[in-house]
């Protein structure tokens, strides 16, 4: 792909986007109280997605040509996948002033990744001069509320540390195989498309995520769904199974019923016990068994 000389325009573009790249931490956060930090990547991914086909299909952009990229584009999907993994659940350890600094080491993992590893693109002096300036600037205009951060944070900061290391390998990545000669559009499809398969959907209580998912079942009602709970697959001695599934239970042979169906027991906070059903006691919601 042919790599144009900086205009007006490219850096006005890029002074916009990484505007947005800033607003987005801020958002993040507010949003936070309504909708899981993780599960808020995975929403961006998918909608992101969706509009990048819509371009693709506008411009006529060719996306099946055999090339040379699909192993290069799917592992630079899965590390820009992980970067927003680790912004995403940073956020939650420390402050998003100091989230944006971190994050923007990122330009200096990238030029120390192309100076090694992509031919002709050695920094002078000079270069490194701009890039650590460039990164001076950044933390001295987060200054007064990277400072001013409460409590510990360290965990958040090495997340931020983290994602920007994903983020400079990923465009060392992109620069240093067949991606370099792919169009922009293939190659962060690439990226939003793995990136949005792989981000789980995430929910701030165990009630929320069933009343979530039950109705995706979709061949039966929620009510009438078949649900069996377990502690994990090496202990099956005793499993609790929903009220739609105890008359089926109850003619088998190889089960033996506990108990009578009871209601989950959420906690205040609508999470079950973190121990599983063996929190409970023997016989513990409704349907026990074992071989």
């Amino acid at each position: 792909m042919e790599r144009k000389p900086l205009d007006a325009s490219a850096f006005s573009l890029m002074v916009l986007l990484t505007a947005l790249w800033g607003f987005q931490q801020v958002a993040i956060k507010v949003t936070a109280a309504d909708v899981s930090l993780v599960m808020q990547a995975g929403i961006r991914s998918l909608i992101a997605t969706a509009l990048l086909l819509v371009w693709i299909f506008w411009k006529k952009v060719p996306m099946t040509r055999r090339d040379g990229t699909l192993w290069p584009g799917i592992a630079a999907g899965l590390l820009f996948g992980g970067e927003f993994v680790f912004i995403y659940a940073g956020l939650e350890h420390t402050a998003a002033s100091r989230m944006v600094v971190f994050i923007y080491l990122a330009p200096i993992v990238t030029a120390l990744g192309v100076h090694w590893w992509v031919p002709g693109e050695h920094l002078v002096r000079a270069q490194w001069l701009g890039v650590a300036l460039s990164f001076g600037g950044v933390a001295l205009a987060f200054g007064d509320g990277f400072i001013a951060a409460r409590g510990a944070t360290l965990l958040g900061d090495a997340c931020g540390v983290a994602a920007a290391v994903l983020w400079g390998a990923t465009t060392v990545l992109i620069r240093t195989t067949s991606l370099a000669r792919a169009t922009a559009a293939k190659t962060l499809f690439y990226q939003l498309a793995v990136s949005a398969a792989m981000l789980p959907l995430d929910y701030p209580t165990d009630r929320a995520a069933l009343q979530a998912a039950l109705p995706t079942v979709g061949l039966v009602a929620p009510v009438d769904a078949r649900l069996l709970w377990i502690r994990n697959t090496l202990q099956l001695a005793e499993v609790e199974c929903s009220q739609a599934y105890l008359a089926q239970a109850r003619q088998r042979d190889d089960l033996h019923v506990l108990c009578e169906p009871r209601d989950l027991p959420f906690d205040a906070h609508g999470n079950l016990p973190a121990a599983g059903m063996s929190a409970l006691g023997s016989g513990s919601q409704e349907t026990a068994g074992g071989p």
